[in-house]
């Protein structure tokens, strides 16, 4: 309702009142089952997740099911990569944030996913969210399992938490953020380089306006399972902006500074800057081979590598012969000589048994003995 209305207020939409009605009576499900088969063709990203070092044990874990009756300021936080399928070299990442109790979202640029740069970028975030960061919730990556985001939390009085490894349900805020707020407007893509990053941070600039003032938003209240069925009640759908006006944990100034803003916003201004950057974010993308394509290069560059090891073994082995038939050779006619004493360095004894029943069969050598051999014909 809210963003009809600043359409209509900055002259942007223009429809009848029982057209005006109709659109605001489609349901969620409605949209969700009309945008599926768009939503089945986006891909999979790859993971950049590594285990933290030791430093774990000293961060307590925080699961999914204690985030209920949360204050304004808790936020989830994860790091989004855009690498696409290649993981070699730099690449551009994202620091994403969710408040649990709002929905806040507050998506920051990174030139690489390190912990001096996660620590660079929540000082950003202190700076733009609206209410103070009183708590932090983290996976077991190595951008935040370190000690220097420990001591950072320490001394601003925050609190650190982190989820239990390979559950990502206990993350499930942010998870659903990365997905909504920056796969979707970022995409999957691989960019590296200033000029992306720039774009990338000008980007979210918009983005960071446009979800928290008019993009609404759904919590889940309730998860309840009959047999195989799940049942899970929502409540009314808000932007995160309405949600902190509607919170009285936050102070009234806050409150009266947010509502300046929003009144001042366009919102269609807004996502035409969005899509105007996300046009221009996409000629910044750089190519990579699919999967596909990579894993016959990888299946051609093992095939020539075998090819060249077998080669080069083929002529060791070719040498090795000449080498031993020349050293027979030498040898005075009715002359006895055992394996070891022409065995080759570096040669095996199968291949010089094969090598000795082939002389056997041209006539030069006879077998006199368990492994003793007589010359019985001089090569010429």
């Amino acid at each position: 309702m809210k963003r009809c209305e600043n359409l209509e207020i900055h002259g942007y939409l223009k429809i009848s009142a029982a057209a005006k009605a109709e659109i605001l009576s489609v349901s969620a499900a409605t949209i969700d089952r009309t945008l599926k088969k768009e939503r089945q063709r986006c891909q999979r990203s790859v993971s950049h997740t590594k285990r933290g070092p030791l430093v774990k044990n000293k961060v307590p874990i925080r699961t999914f099911t204690e985030w209920n009756d949360v204050a304004p300021g808790f936020f989830e936080i994860d790091t989004v990569s855009h690498s696409s399928v290649d993981t070699s070299r730099g690449f551009l990442s994202t620091l994403n944030m969710t408040d649990i109790a709002t929905c806040w979202v507050i998506p920051i640029a990174l030139p690489r996913s390190g912990a001096f740069e996660v620590l660079d970028a929540l000082e950003q975030a202190k700076e733009i969210c609206p209410f103070p960061i009183l708590g932090l919730d983290f996976d077991n990556g190595k951008e935040f399992l370190n000690d220097e985001m420990i001591t950072w939390c320490i001394k601003e009085s925050i609190t650190y938490t982190r989820s239990r490894a390979y559950k990502k349900n206990d993350q499930a805020w942010i998870e659903e953020k990365n997905g909504s707020v920056i796969r979707k407007n970022v995409g999957r893509g691989r960019f590296e380089g200033k000029k992306a990053l720039r774009l990338l941070k000008a980007l979210y600039k918009a983005l960071y306006l446009y979800v928290n003032y008019f993009q609404p938003c759904q919590k889940l209240l309730e998860k309840k399972r009959n047999g195989a069925k799940t049942y899970k009640i929502h409540d009314k759908a808000r932007t995160p902006y309405q949600r902190v006006l509607e919170n009285s944990a936050i102070d009234k100034e806050v409150k009266s500074k947010l509502i300046q803003i929003r009144n001042g916003l366009n919102m269609l201004a807004l996502h035409e800057e969005i899509q105007s950057k996300r046009e221009e974010l996409e000629k910044l993308k750089i190519p990579v081979p699919s999967p596909v394509t990579t894993i016959i290069q990888m299946q051609r560059n093992a095939v020539q590598k075998l090819l060249a090891h077998e080669s080069a073994e083929q002529s060791k082995i070719k040498s090795t012969i000449e080498e031993t038939r020349k050293s027979i050779s030498m040898l005075e006619l009715g002359t006895v000589f055992t394996c070891k004493e022409i065995l080759q360095e570096g040669q095996r004894r199968e291949s010089l048994d094969v090598f000795l029943c082939r002389l056997r069969a041209e006539g030069m050598i006879q077998r006199c003995g368990w492994g003793k051999y007589k010359v019985v014909k001089i090569a010429i």
